[in-house]
């Protein structure tokens, strides 16, 4: 009776095309493998070294600031009237009155998508908020397309 061939675990297609071990294993290896991060979750090393203690619900107390920071530089801007969001988005509502407009010209000036419409809210634009530099460059563009109105 002819022996079985031992059984080894079947590599998955990605696996099979990139080698034995996967480019993704090297990869994660020359990182330093995996660890736990901040929140709990597995991460490659290199991305729990930088990674901060959180401040509410689990969101980063750097965004949070540069929230704060970006929100209170929009209250500034005549006909923007900044309205408050869930502490935990990565976006702040601002109440315009021509929100089409505005979404339209920060869009065609920036990138298609930056700004938002939500059909939740008549009359107002959803903005995201970023690092400083994405966020000045923003607050920069909604002030042209406001004056120009």
């Amino acid at each position: 009776m002819a022996q079985p061939a031992p059984t080894t675990p079947r590599a998955s297609g990605t696996e099979r095309s990139r080698g034995p071990q996967g480019t993704r294993g090297a990869e994660l290896e020359r990182l330093g493998g995996l660890t736990q991060g901040v929140e709990g979750i597995l991460v490659p090393a290199n991305v729990a070294a930088h990674q901060q203690p959180c401040g509410m619900g689990g969101y980063p107390q750097m965004l949070t600031d540069e929230k704060d920071r970006f929100y209170s530089r929009l209250a500034t801007i005549p006909g923007i009237r900044p309205m408050p969001s869930p502490p935990v988005s990565d976006w702040i509502l601002l109440q315009v009155d021509h929100p089409q407009e505005l979404a339209r010209r920060v869009n065609r000036k920036l990138a298609p998508g930056v700004v938002s419409i939500p059909r939740q809210h008549p009359g107002s634009v959803r903005v995201p908020v970023g690092d400083p530099r994405a966020n000045e460059q923003l607050l920069r563009t909604i002030k042209e397309a406001v004056a120009m109105r």
